[in-house]
Formats: structure tokens, C-alpha cells, sequence
């Protein structure tokens, strides 16, 4: 609003096209004219005061320009950054808070800037309207930089200007202009070190030279020259990026002046926005190269419009969709410019129109897909408006839509082969599936034939049938079909590498895709190039399909097979899935659950085990899953049933028999009877008097489990001592350890015949009997029993008692043979019945050392027992001869009759003396005249010897004494070692000796093994 007391305005206020104004409650006392735009402000005007608002840095722009000796004034709320700005353009700040407080109002502001603009303009005045000047006028970065460094330099009355950027880590810098007769150009690399500008970086702020002279002659940089300099940090960004420096060859009369730094700030800044700009064009222009680097190389066409839907980018893929569409030929760089609808006159009116113009209009992007009739393909579209203009993204997604539709149709046909029930007919549905959703009307399926080992043509296409000849089967390994099956992988006619037979008819190339383990999918076409990816794509989803289906049957046909197994037996089996659920309950085990066995089908074998039952299930079936054979794992826990009662149960859990680990088999097997028979044998163990442990046997040994009080006693080891530990730790002697170890190594089956061992004892080392007892296996491994029976008193007294024998045999044989001699001495001098009673005397002599013999053959017989000894294999004849050829001296009356030709013995000497003894105890024994019978016989495993005669045979009581029915006492007794000696030689050779009374008289038989051939 003009003042009514003034009539030419002297203040011009611009003020914002909307919101706040300051109008005359901050200009009372001054006149001004009220304008709206810059181009409205009169240049007779003595200051112009300006209004923050959007795009007032233009105006403030284009009044230096215009009227550049006016002075302004930037007023509004206050605001750091309208501040900074206005101190780069060089006018004025005044925010409205300035003048609430009183201190100052603006119109005071107004005179104090007419009046210093009105005073001749000083140097301070000048230098800053030359830097906007400069500033604002056309020109690129580096024209623009050496005109502010000469600004600088006229300004401080310098000799040089300079402008660096510095590199840290090579620690030099770089000359980006200079100003001024300097000893340097611009693009000159100098060291860091020998530069005042190191200083200038380190520090914060300007660096102040006015006398190098003073403190600085030991410095690198005084070698410059520079004898003054100023200089403060070119910065990016905020971050530190080089130096603007002035300088002087002498040094100044007095330091720079606060004015001069301020001049020197003004000009680091608009050097460093100059620099930012330079940067951020630089960076742009890169981004939009590689932006069209892009559009150029993505397969997707792309074009750009302007507002007048005139063309203004198109990448390769782009023009050839545009040019092919257009009504006319044009070049890539012609049709740049074009109206798009007057290019493509067929695309207005439709979709492609109605979604660009609705996208200009909403300013919202557009996506959608339509059918581009002229070309006969699909398009799928994605337009992206701007203020410039629209972007627009397309494809041929003609290919697409088809696989869309294709695959579609494949789900379709998925749910159908999920539903067949046999393996032919999920080969004619994939052979019919490849034909009319694939259009691969040349294909073929072929199913192994397991028994066979052939591949068998199972389904075929219809051209296939008509214009191939027909098709051979193939084993695996033999043609394309047979070797993609026996490879497992895809295979094309151009990677077999073989020549298409003949038989193959119109066929040029054909691809082979296995069915897993079931057979292949071949497909053909008549086409030299082969079948393109996407139809060999689809053809192998259908292909995995189909192995999916064919998976299925066969292990439903397996599960049915395994359900009438179950149904017909009374076993209590389940079958669970890889969840956990049930897929097949028997009845014996739904009624030991009390549960209908369908109503358990789905639900989780969770709910009738106890935790811990189903945690070791768990580990276990981890354990078989891991397994590369097929394997069981068995456990002990309890079953819960609907009632809560618990069962003791064993359960041995296996993988369901199949190619994948998808279940698992369970038995249950009652433990009540077992746990009654475990409590009996646990009062057992307890009771035993032999030393017991019960270990699980592992790679560190039998680690104990638990003892029994016998084992404590013993070895003086208590039960919570001794479990945990291996026992080869706890009581095997340190020289026994490889003998212990080696047995560790061996099948705890066998471990059952009685070993020999050496143990150590509180009583020191002692020899027991240990006999080993498997019982069970847990995670850890086998489980088994360790008894240990102390026999070191038994072996003393068997050692004490071969003492004995040898002892006394040597003293009986040397008194007998003392005998022998005096009787001879009595037989020269005897007669009559002196004689008679020298003969009966020397008779028993013999007696005796027959007797001694015996005893040391029974004695090796002990010795032979249970050794591997190597035995020659005789005809059982010659044995009998010697026996009756003796037996005959002591009875010339016995008649003797054998049937033993052809049959084997082994030759043992031992065998020889028992069947002489045996011989002469029948002749002597059966009367004064016995027949005695020898007969032999032989079958697949055991030789019997019969040695019968017609007398009063062997006495029961003497029998019984012999076969341990009876023991030895003063009154019951063998009469002679004879019946002994061939019941122990018959015993060590693994045989047995017993009496047969079934004819008139009495029997001795021996059965022995058989010889081996």
C-alpha cells in the first residue's frame, strides 16, 4: 500500500503471491510500493525488501541481474537456511524477530542500508556485487571458479588465487584453477607436505599467513614462496574435499581483517555450492547414461513420451515393436519426436490409449495386459506418469500366457493322475497330457518292467502310433529312453550324439525324460532345431508329476499289501508316518489300547506312549533314518491305554520298506510275563554267589550298568564305584588288558562258552570262569551279563591232584617193578603151591601197572577235552581187529563176531584202548564162553559202535557211578578203570557212551561224530 504523504515510493516491498504479508505494520514510517513479481519493481527504487517465500531466490536472482546497485532486503520468520542462502547471494538477512523486541525496527534497518548504499560504494560493496555478478552468470565449473578466485585476489590485493582438491591417502593435492601470476597451472600435482593447505585442512576454520617469515621458515610450504596466505576447506557435502587459498610473494603490513576472512568465507562457499552443483550435474548425467545403458540392454521395450505424446526415447526392443506397428517405415532416430497416435494410428481408441491418457491424468501408474491385434500378440504394459511426460515398459508375454494356460491345464491333469489307481493308466494320461495341453504330439511312455529288466512302451501318442514304426523296448542303457533312464537325467538326441534310427519316422529331434525309477517320457518333433525350452519345461513338470503319481501307487499298492499282511496275523503292528500319525493300527494292538483301530487313524502315536517313550522313539527313528541299509531299532517302555493303565511293552521300530524315508513300522510285544520273569531273575542276580555284571558293550568297553552284592564282595568294588565304569578300567590286571580288549571285539553271541580269565581281586589276582550272556541292544549298543565264577581253588587242587598222580604212578610203577623182580627171583626156587602163589602175586603186579596206565590215558583224555587236537581218520575195522586179538588171550573161549567194514573212525590211540578195554571186559565178563558182537553203522553226522555180548552185561549200579547218576562212594564203584577210561576218551572226542539191555545179554554203545570227508 503507497504512503498518502509521499508521492514517489522509495521502498519497493515484494511480497508472496499468498499467505503472511509484513504490510505496514513493520513499514510505518517508511513509503513503499507493494509488488508481486520482480519484473514489477521500478529500478528509481532505493531498496527493495523481499518476503521468504517459495521461489524467492529467483527473485532476489533476477534483480542482481537487472538492477544490481540496489540493496535488499530478505525478511520472514526466521530460518537458518533462508539465512545461509541470502548470505551466498549477497544481500541482506532480516528475520521478523529481529524487531518484536524493540531494539531495532525495520524500517531503522531500511535508512541504515539506503543510507550506506547512497555513500560512495566502498570496497566491500564492490567485491561483493562482483561475486554475484560472477556467480550468476553463465559459464561452467572451472570458468566459474577462477573468476571467484580472482574476486578473491583483487579483493585482498593478493598475488594468487588457487583452488585444490586433496587426495589423504596419497597425500598430495591437485591445482583445479588458479588466478593470478602463479608459478603453477591448474591439473599440477604437488606433495601434501610442501603445501600450507595441510594446515588448512587439519584445522577448523580459515588459516591466517600475514609474515610467513614469522614461525613458518622451517615448514616445507615456505619453500612455496608464499611469504602470506588465507585459505579455508572446499567442501562436499560437509565432508572435506580440497582447499580455496590466496597468497602473497611478500608479507602484508598488518594481519587480514575480519571483513577480509568474511569475504574469504563468502567465497569458499559459493565455491563449494559451485563445486556440490558440479558434482550432482556429474552424477546425474552419469545415472541417466547408465539408465539408457540399461534401457538399451533389458530384453523389455521401453519408449518415453512427452506431455504432447510426442516420442522422445525408445531403446532397440522398443523400436521394434513401435516401428513394426507403425503405419510407416521410420528410422530409430526419426521416429524420436513423432506424435505417438499419429505414429501408430491403430492403437487410438483402444486399451493401449485409455490407459497412457488415464495415467496422465490421475498421475498414477498404469499396468495391464491387452492383446495387440495388427501384430497377433500380447502385450503386457506398465506406464509410469511424470510432469514430463510418460514412461512406458512392455513385453511380448504371448509365450507366457500360453505356459500360463499350459500349466494350468498340467494342474488340472495333476489331480487327475493323483486319482488313477494303476500304472498303465497314469502312462495314457501323461501321454495324452503331452499331446493336448503340450501339443508334443509325437511322445511316447515307457515303464520299467522290473522282472523284465525292460523298458516296455506302454502309452503313445496317436502320431506316434501312426507314423513311427513300432517301438522297440529297451533295457536300460540301450537308445535315448533307455540311457536318460539309466543316467537319471534328461537327454536330447543331440547330446546322445548317436544317429536318430530310421524308425524314428518324420522325427528330427527327440528328448528323454525319466520317470524316476519308473520309466521315461520320450518326446519328438519333426522340427531339425529341436524342442524349445519351454516345451521341454512343461514336459518335465509333467514328468515329475507323473514319478509323483507313480510314487504314490506303489506305495499304495505296498500299503495294501502290508495291510493284509497284518490282518491275517495276530500281531500287534502299526504303521506311522514321517509325522508321527497313524496310518495303520492291527486289532490285537487297538484292543490292547481299547481304542477302535479306525478311529486312531491320523492321530498321533504321541498320545498313547509315555514322554520319555516317545522322546527315545524319536532319537531312535532319527537314528534308522540315517541308516544307508535297511535296519530296526528295539526299546523298552509302556503303552498308555484309553483307561490310563500302563503297559510294559518292547517295541522294535524299522523304516517302512520304499525308495523315501516317509514312515515307520512298529512292533509291540507284551512285557508283563517278561516283567515277572526279570523281577524273579533280578532276586537271582542278587542272589547268585558268583560275581555278575550287567554292561552295554561299547567302543570304550563294557561300561557297568550294574553289579550284583557277590561282584562287591569279590572284588571289593562298590555298586556306585563300579557303575559307569568300563570293567577292563576296574578290574582286568594292566598284562591282561589285550586279552580283555580282543574280547570286547567279539559277537556277544559268542561269548557263551566259559572263558579262562585273570582278575584283579582285593585278594590279588585270581582265575575265574567268565561266560558272556547277550540279553538286548540299546542306542548305546549291546547289552549283555558278565559271570564270574572263582576257580582259582579248583585249579590248585587240580594242579595239586596231577601232582599226586604223577607221583604216585611213578612210585606204584617203580614198587611194581621191585615186585616184579623179587617174584621172578621165588619163580626159580618155587614149586607146587609156592609157585602157584608167586604166579598169583605177579598177576597182580600186572594189575596194578595196567591200572597206573589207565589212569595216565585218562588223564591225557582230560588233557585232549575241549582242544582242537588233529585226528587221523581209519576204517573202524582195524581198530576192532587189535581189540579182539587181545581180548582173545584173556578168554581163548569167547567167540567174536564183527560188522564194521567201511565205516570211518578217527585213529586216535585213546579210541584204540577204549574199544580193547571194552572188547576184553565183554570176554572176560559174559561168562565162560560169551559171543561178543562188534558192529559199526554211519550217518550224515554220527558213527555208532556196538560192543555186545550174551552175559549178565555192566551192573546198574556200576552204570550209574560211571554216567554220574550215582556218586562215588566205599560201597559204590567202578571195579576197574576200563568202563572209565573209554567213558572219558568217548567224552573228549565230543561222543558219548551208554548201555543197552534191549537183547538177551548187555551192550555197551559209543556214539561219535562222523569223520569229515
Amino acid at each position: 500500500m503507497p504512503s498518502e504523504h509521499v508521492q514517489t515510493p522509495t521502498v519497493t516491498y515484494v511480497s508472496p503471491p499468498e499467505g503472511t504479508t509484513i504490510e505496514a505494520e513493520l513499514l510505518p514510517e517508511v513509503p513503499f510500493e507493494r509488488v508481486t513479481s520482480a519484473a514489477a519493481v521500478d529500478s528509481t527504487t532505493k531498496c527493495v525488501v523481499i518476503s521468504a517465500h517459495d521461489g524467492w531466490t529467483d527473485t532476489t536472482e533476477g534483480l542482481r541481474r537487472r538492477i544490481p546497485e540496489v540493496p535488499i532486503i530478505v525478511t520472514g520468520a526466521a530460518d537458518p537456511g533462508v539465512g545461509a542462502l541470502a548470505s551466498r547471494l549477497g544481500v541482506e538477512y532480516a528475520p521478523t524477530e529481529l524487531f518484536t523486541n524493540g531494539d531495532e525496527t525495520l524500517a531503522e534497518r531500511i535508512h541504515a542500508v539506503v543510507d550506506s548504499s547512497d555513500a560512495p560504494a566502498g570496497r566491500n560493496e564492490r567485491a561483493l556485487r562482483d561475486l554475484h555478478s560472477l556467480s550468476t552468470g553463465d559459464g561452467d565449473f572451472e570458468a566459474k571458479l577462477e573468476r571467484i578466485l580472482e574476486v578473491g585476489r583483487e579483493y585482498l590485493d593478493l598475488d594468487i588465487g588457487f583452488a585444490t582438491s586433496i587426495d589423504t591417502g596419497k597425500k598430495t593435492l591437485e591445482m583445479l584453477a588458479v588466478a593470478g601470476d602463479a608459478a603453477f597451472d591448474a591439473g599440477d600435482v604437488f606433495p601434501l607436505e610442501e603445501a600450507y593447505c595441510k594446515a588448512t585442512v587439519r584445522g577448523n576454520g580459515l588459516l591466517a599467513i600475514a609474515d610467513a617469515t614469522d614461525g613458518w621458515q622451517d615448514d616445507p610450504a615456505y619453500e612455496s614462496g608464499l611469504r602470506c596466505y588465507l585459505g579455508g576447506t572446499l567442501s562436499i557435502d560437509g565432508e572435506a574435499y580440497g582447499t580455496v587459498c590466496f597468497g602473497g610473494t611478500e608479507p602484508r603490513a598488518a594481519s587480514f581483517t575480519e571483513s577480509e576472512r568474511t569475504f574469504v568465507e563468502l567465497l569458499i562457499d559459493r565455491a563449494s555450492y559451485e563445486l556440490e552443483r558440479e558434482h550432482r550435474e556429474a552424477e546425474l548425467q552419469t545415472a541417466r547414461d547408465e539408465f539408457e545403458t540399461v534401457l538399451e540392454r533389458i530384453d523389455d521395450g521401453f519408449f518415453a513420451l512427452d506431455t504432447d505424446w510426442c516420442i522422445t526415447y525408445v531403446n532397440d526392443s522398443g523400436y521394434e515393436v513401435l516401428s513394426e506397428a507403425a503405419a510407416e517405415s521410420y528410422a530409430k532416430s526419426d521416429l524420436l519426436g513423432e506424435n505417438l497416435w499419429a505414429a501408430i494410428p491403430d492403437a487410438v481408441g483402444g486399451l493401449f490409449e485409455e490407459h497412457y491418457r488415464r495415467s496422465m491424468e490421475t498421475q498414477k501408474p498404469e499396468s495391464f495386459e491387452a492383446y495387440y491385434e495388427p501384430l497377433g500378440v500380447h502385450l503386457g504394459v506398465e506406464a509410469y506418469p511424470s510432469d514430463e511426460g510418460l514412461s512406458v515398459f512392455f513385453r511380448d508375454v504371448t509365450d507366457e500366457k500360453r505356459r500360463k494356460r499350459a500349466l494350468n491345464d498340467l494342474h488340472s491333469t495333476t489331480r487327475e493322475l493323483m486319482s488313477a489307481t494303476d500304472r498303465t493308466e497314469i502312462a495314457e494320461i501323461v501321454s495324452r497330457a503331452a499331446g493336448d495341453i503340450l501339443g508334443l504330439s509325437f511322445n511316447a511312455v515307457r515303464l520299467y518292467d522290473e522282472k523284465a529288466d525292460r523298458l516296455v512302451p506302454t502309452a503313445l501318442s496317436e502320431k506316434a502310433t501312426e507314423e513311427m514304426e513300432p517301438l522297440p523296448a529297451y533295457v536300460p542303457g540301450e537308445g535315448l529312453s533307455g540311457t536318460a533312464f539309466q543316467r537319471q537325467r534328461i537327454l536330447d538326441t543331440e547330446e546322445h550324439d548317436r544317429p536318430i534310427p530310421d524308425s524314428y519316422g518324420p522325427i528330427r529331434a527327440a528328448v528323454a525324460i525319466p520317470l524316476g525309477q519308473h520309466g521315461t517320457l520320450s518326446i519328438g518333433s519333426e522340427n531339425p532345431d529341436g524342442i524349445d525350452d519351454g516345451a521341454r519345461s512343461l514336459a518335465n513338470i509333467l514328468a515329475t508329476n507323473a514319478e509323483a503319481a507313480l510314487d504314490r501307487t506303489e506305495r499304495e499298492a505296498q500299503l495294501r499289501q502290508y495291510r493284509a499282511v497284518h490282518e491275517s496275523v495276530r500281531e500287534s503292528v502299526f504303521l506311522i508316518d514321517a509325522d508321527g500319525d497313524f496310518r495303520l493300527v492291527t486289532d490285537p494292538l487297538a484292543e490292547t489300547l481299547g481304542v477302535d483301530p479306525d478311529s486312531l487313524i491320523g492321530r498321533s502315536v504321541k498320545g498313547f506312549l509315555t514322554e520319555t517313550g516317545y522322546e527315545t522313539g524319536e532319537l531312535l527313528l532319527a537314528d534308522l533314518h540315517r541308516m544307508e541299509t535297511a535296519g530296526s531299532r528295539s526299546y523298552e517302555t509302556a503303552l498308555l491305554t484309553v483307561d490310563g493303565e500302563e503297559l510294559p511293552v518292547e517295541i522294535e521300530l524299522s523304516q517302512y520298506p520304499g525308495e523315501e524315508f516317509l514312515g515307520s513300522v512298529g512292533v509291540v510285544r507284551d512285557r508283563s510275563e517278561l516283567e515277572a520273569e526279570r523281577a524273579r531273575f533280578e532276586n537271582l542276580f542278587e542272589q547268585s554267589p558268583d560275581a555278575i555284571t550287567d554292561a552295554t558293550l561299547t567302543d570304550d568297553g563294557p561300561i557297568i550298568r550294574d553289579v550284583n552284592r557277590s561282584f562287591e564282595e569279590t572284588f571289593g568294588v562298590e555298586k556306585a564305584e563300579a557303575v559307569g565304569q568300563s570293567t577292563n578300567d576296574l578290574i582286568v590286571p594292566e598284562g591282561d588288558r589285550p586279552e580283555a580288549e580282543r574280547l570286547d571285539e567279539l559277537d556277544p553271541e559268542a561269548l557263551t562258552d566259559p572263558i579262562e580269565v585273570s582278575r584283579q581281586t582285593p585278594n590279588g589276582v585270581r582265575t575265574f570262569l567268565f561266560r558272556g550272556v547277550s540279553y538286548g541292544r540299546a542306542t548305546e549298543g549291546p547289552r549283555a551279563f558278565g559271570i564270574y565264577t572263582d576257580i582259582s581253588d579248583r585249579k590248585a587242587d587240580q594242579r595239586r591232584i596231577k601232582m599226586l598222580n604223577r607221583v604216585l604212578r611213578h612210585n606204584l610203577r617203580n614198587t611194581i617193578g621191585v615186585v616184579q623182580g623179587y617174584l621172578d627171583l621165588l619163580r626159580d626156587d618155587a614149586d607146587g603151591e609156592t609157585l602157584e602163589y608167586v604166579d598169583s602175586a605177579s598177576d597182580a603186579a600186572e594189575q596194578i601197572a595196567a591200572i597206573t596206565e589207565n589212569v595216565r590215558d585218562i588223564e591225557r583224555a582230560f588233557d585232549t577235552a575241549g582242544n582242537d587236537v588233529d585226528h587221523q581218520t581209519v576204517d573202524l575195522s582195524s581198530v576192532v581187529e587189535d581189540a579182539i586179538e587181545r581180548a582173545h588171550t584173556q578168554n581163548t573161549e569167547a567167540t567174536f563176531r564183527t560188522d564194521v567194514a567201511g565205516v570211518p573212525v578217527y585213529g586216535d590211540d585213546l579210541l584204540r584202548k577204549a574199544i580193547v578195554e571194552l572188547v576184553e571186559n565183554a570176554a572176560l565178563h559174559g561168562g565162560d564162553a560169551p559171543n561178543v558182537t562188534v558192529s559199526g553203522s554211519v550217518d550224515d553226522e554220527t558213527v555208532t559202535i556196538r560192543i555186545e555180548d550174551d552175559g549178565p552185561g555192566v551192573p546198574e549200579r556200576e552204570r550209574q557211578v560211571v554216567s554220574g547218576e550215582r556218586d562215588i562212594t566205599q560201597l559204590d564203584h567202578s571195579r576197574g578203570l576200563g568202563l572209565w577210561l573209554a567213558h572219558y576218551v568217548v567224552e573228549s572226542l565230543d561222543g558219548s557212551l551208554s548201555f543197552d539191555d534191549d537183547h538177551d545179554g548187555g551192550a555197551v554203545v559209543l556214539s561219535l561224530p562222523r569223520p569229515e570227508a
